[in-house]
């Protein structure tokens, strides 16, 4: 998940929250956007949604 997060621009601190299977991720809208940081982890088999 680190991964295919972190080397997108924008992308800040990502938050791994053990035995949850939550995650957050904190990331610079004017540089990349959540559709994109969700076809990212899609692409790399860690499907994802956002928390309600």
């Amino acid at each position: 998940m680190r991964g295919a997060l972190e080397p997108l621009a924008g992308v800040g601190d990502i938050d791994v929250l053990p035995g949850r299977k939550e995650f957050w991720v904190a990331f610079d809208p004017e540089q990349v956007d959540l559709a994109t940081l969700l076809s990212s982890l899609e692409a790399a088999g860690e499907p994802a949604k956002p928390a309600q």
